[in-house]
């Protein structure tokens, strides 16, 4: 029943880049459309993969302005890309183009997030792709002993061009949140079974047949899903043989094996499974089925479209605390997803909605309402960080603009807050812990630490821009530190790599908080061994952050560090319309100003830059001066376009006549007086 656990086929080794490649990668970057991909070069020790084309989504329409659309956001959606080129390809007689490809290659993109193999064809300048799921499904069916040979053929049909675009884009997407949604879907199919022993590894040692039996039928699932996965397969060697004959058995040795990442070999164990299914009850019914669609979907005989498709279909089928579940997950992934901070807010909101429904459910598992609790506390957690810092960066912009406004309240009920979630987060690891789900309490801490993090990077940061040195909490750092590897420890133990990986990097954040980039440094590179090696492409992303010294508060130091040797005019020059916009919010928030100004704050910052713009290029002597008469009050603080002037220093010269329009009153001013001046002079 079992397959090779090793049996992953001929993997590549080293091989020199093919002279054309630079050429090929030029040649892709020169089409793909910059406002809904981004190519990422990745061939720093490339054993098979170029790079990778992230897809972007368009931005959400400004709250207050909607004719004015905020620019693409970054996605983290990813393609791995395997870039072939050729001098030269003669076309079948179909249009397409044979290229063959070592069987290792495959092997190895077939790893990576929705694999694709692009061809550029250099007398031609042309550029074709063939998706690497679909090569994999099409060799299976034609031929299920293909591994066998040393190299495969693929035949390029689809070429890349503007009509490509739309499905490329629908497809990494698409299977980008399917990636990160199969496992987290299993974990939640198990949940609702009745733990009969406290899932460590003290209490999971048994021998006895019998015992042995008893919590796997009862427990199997949740111990698997705890990550314990390897000691169920041992456990299925001990039960006699009549036991083992069982359809649920079959079942959690599929799912242990594939927790594994023994596809193939839980495939074997579902085909047993399928043939007494009917022994089965029904919610392992329909684990059976979603366990099935999942290896399909990994191997590849079934794709992500496909996958999803039915996926969506099962899941409008979920009643009571299933569907509650499936409810709050979406919620997160789609809060996580989101950049406007009142929209994060609702779907926090709904969160909390759905989390009550789960704790007032009677027939809920103690450990779904345990998850769902570790969800909603990182969720507000995560809230509570975003909170702390729009305050303290508001605080500092009525500084700036010498606003007398008062936020103690604010700050107290901030740190009020705080303190309550602290206080709830550290009792949610004690109920887990209870509740004897080594997972549940490693996720829970983690989720604990995760936050810590965030507020403590956002003090160091508050003191980077302010120009303070840098002051440490030693004692916090500390115990920070000692919860995250309580977690890598559970992590370990339970051979979970992927949570191993993420608190390995917490702890390398934490590190370089407490200003020891060393130790931070090593620990991310640990971390990118792992990740990169298992395909965690952004676990993998974040170590090399640390690695190349390019992490969050470097970066912002950096940055910091920069602005400082330019004038505040050049800076804002240089600003573009989306941080233009993102300004004018951070002040209306700033000035508690109600929403329905906000586009006027838009053109105060676009009026700033033109002045700015224009002292660079055209004279530095011009100013744009401004009729505050309106700061006056709050009721007429920027509740109209202010009127302006436009100003010499130099030569003592104003505009005729004030006007609201900043461009009009600046293209008067230097057709009047700039265009004959000979004592003009530019800052650049």
């Amino acid at each position: 029943m079992a397959g090779n656990e090793h049996d992953l086929g001929p993997l590549p080794k080293g091989d020199l880049q093919d002279s054309l490649q630079q050429r090929s990668i030029n040649a892709l970057n020169s089409v793909l459309p910059v406002d809904r991909f981004l190519f990422r070069d990745e061939r720093t020790d490339d054993k098979g993969v170029d790079g990778a084309i992230e897809a972007k989504l368009p931005g959400r329409s400004v709250p207050g302005n909607t004719a004015e659309a905020a620019s693409s956001q970054f996605t983290n959606c990813r393609s791995q890309v395997q870039l072939k080129s050729t001098n030269n390809a003669k076309e079948n007689t179909d249009g397409s183009i044979s290229l063959s490809i070592d069987i290792s290659n495959l092997n190895y993109v077939l790893n990576g997030p929705c694999p694709v193999y692009i061809l550029w064809v250099a007398s031609s300048d042309e550029l074709r792709y063939a998706w690497a799921f679909d090569e994999h499904r099409r060799l299976e069916q034609q031929n299920p002993k293909w591994k066998e040979a040393g190299t495969f053929t693929i035949r390029f049909e689809s070429r890349l061009d503007t009509a490509a675009f739309d499905s490329i884009h629908d497809r990494i997407i698409r299977e980008s949140r399917l990636a990160r949604s199969v496992q987290e879907s299993l974990a939640r199919s198990t949940i609702s079974e009745r733990v009969v022993v406290s899932i460590d590894r003290e209490t999971l040692e048994s021998t006895d047949p019998n015992d042995v039996f008893e919590r796997l039928e009862n427990s199997g699932m949740a111990i698997v899903a705890a990550g314990y996965a390897h000691i169920v397969l041992e456990w299925l060697t001990v039960i006699n043989p009549q036991q083992r004959t069982q359809a649920r058995m079959d079942l959690i040795a599929a799912y242990a094996a594939s927790n594994l990442g023994r596809n193939m070999e839980s495939r074997s164990f579902l085909a047993d499974c399928s043939m007494n299914a009917g022994t089965l009850s029904d919610a392992d019914r329909q684990f059976l089925s979603e366990l099935r669609l999942a290896v399909d979907y990994r191997i590849g005989l079934i794709s992500g479209d496909d996958y999803l498709n039915q996926i969506e279909q099962k899941a409008a089928d979920l009643t009571g605390v299933q569907s509650l579940e499936h409810q709050l997950e979406h919620l997160r992934h789609e809060r996580l997803g989101e950049r406007d901070a009142s929209i994060r807010v609702d779907l926090l909101e709904r969160m909390r909605l759905v989390n009550d429904e789960i704790q007032a459910d009677d027939a809920a598992p103690e450990a779904s309402k345990i998850q769902a609790r570790i969800i909603l506390s990182s969720a507000e957690g995560d809230e509570l960080c975003g909170r702390l810092a729009a305050h303290a960066m508001h605080a500092q912009m009525r500084a700036q603009m010498s606003i007398s406004a008062s936020d103690a309240g604010e700050a107290a009920a901030l740190t009020s807050n705080l303190e309550d979630w602290n206080e709830n987060a550290t009792a949610l690891v004690d109920v887990a812990r209870n509740a004897g789900h080594p997972l549940l309490v490693a996720d829970a801490i983690s989720s604990a630490v995760t936050v810590h993090v965030g507020i403590l990077m956002q003090s160091q940061l508050r003191q980077v821009v302010n120009q303070e040195p840098i002051t440490r909490n030693v004692e916090e750092l500390c115990g920070a530190m000692q919860h995250a590897n309580n977690a890598l420890d559970i992590y370990k133990s339970a051979r979970c790599v992927e949570g191993e990986t993420r608190s390995r990097l917490l702890l390398a954040d934490l590190f370089e908080l407490a200003g020891q980039n060393d130790a931070a440094n090593a620990g991310a590179s640990r971390a990118f061994d792992v990740a990169d090696a298992m395909g965690y492409s952004q676990l993998a992303a974040r170590a090399q952050q640390h690695m190349n010294g390019n992490t969050i508060l470097k970066s912002f130091a950096a940055m910091i560090q920069e602005s400082l040797t330019q004038d505040d005019g050049e800076l804002m020059a240089t600003i573009g319309d989306d941080d233009l916009r993102a300004m004018a919010r951070s002040t209306l928030a700033a000035l508690n100003l109600p929403a329905e100004r906000l586009s006027i704050l838009n053109c105060e910052m676009f009026s700033r830059r033109r002045i700015a713009i224009e002292k660079n290029r055209h004279c530095r002597h011009l100013e744009l001066l401004q009729d505050l008469e309106h700061e006056k009050s709050p009721s007429t603080h920027f509740a109209s376009e202010p009127s302006r002037v436009c100003f010499c220093k130099l030569l003592g010269l104003e505009s005729e006549e004030p006007r609201t329009d900043a461009d009009a009153v600046v293209d008067e001013f230097k057709q009047n007086h700039c265009n004959t001046c000979d004592q003009r002079s530019p800052l650049q």
